[in-house]
């Protein structure tokens, strides 16, 4: 086999060999085999590295014994129902945090253009600028293991804020102004947001490391 191209999904059984005791070995390689054939690892099928079924004169010899079968279903590869049900809560507070934000961000943006008389774009703006220094409270707290809830980490941070701010509205909001002539409102939106927003993130987060300790 040495040198010759390989293109095979397998399992080989193996008895015998030097020390008198069988294994199992999946392989699954494309290309120009050297002085082995390269196959996946058992726990990761997926991952880069691989391993190698050494050749000799006397036939093959597993580096590894009981490997699974690549692309076979085992213990390591399927979720436990604790993992599966660890996820599925994760998503749905996700999905419902997410829900939460973009209807505040909605009903801030509605007040503050409607009732306090504000140009659409100095409420986004706004918004961003609060979430930002939200978020960066939330992120100082659970980086000091507040909570090591992952449901509740990631449904607050990328649910509910997420939501709540939004990137592309201030980008779309901020091109509009350029293109309707409002030159400087448009540069006002994009340095101004940018800069506050970056100066409250910094704020939030030393609030946040403050308040754990």
């Amino acid at each position: 086999m040495d040198g010759a191209d390989v293109d095979v999904v397998a399992a080989t059984s193996l008895e015998g060999g030097s020390s008198g005791s069988g294994c199992e070995v999946g392989v699954a390689a494309a290309g120009r085999a050297g002085n082995g054939v390269p196959f996946p690892p058992d726990v990761a099928p997926e991952h880069d590295t691989v391993r190698t079924i050494a050749m000799s004169s006397s036939g093959i010899r597993c580096t590894r014994p009981n490997v699974a079968v690549a692309g076979s279903p085992t213990k390591g590869h399927l979720p436990s129902p604790a993992r599966l049900a660890a996820a599925m809560r994760t998503l749905f507070a996700v999905g419902f945090g997410g829900a939460i934000g973009s209807m505040a961000r909605y009903a801030i943006g509605s007040f503050l253009g409607r009732r306090a008389g504000w140009e659409f774009w100095m409420a986004t703006m706004a918004v961003n600028i609060s979430g930002a220094l939200v978020l960066g409270i939330l992120v100082g707290l659970f980086g000091e293991h507040v909570t090591d809830d992952p449901a509740l980490r990631t449904g607050l941070t990328v649910g509910l804020l997420g939501g709540f701010t939004t990137f592309s509205t201030w980008m779309v909001e901020s091109v509009e102004l350029v293109g309707e002539g409002h030159v400087g409102a448009g540069l006002i939106n994009v340095l101004a947001a940018a800069t506050v927003g970056l100066m409250a993130a910094i704020g939030g987060l030393a609030i946040g490391r403050a308040l754990a300790v």
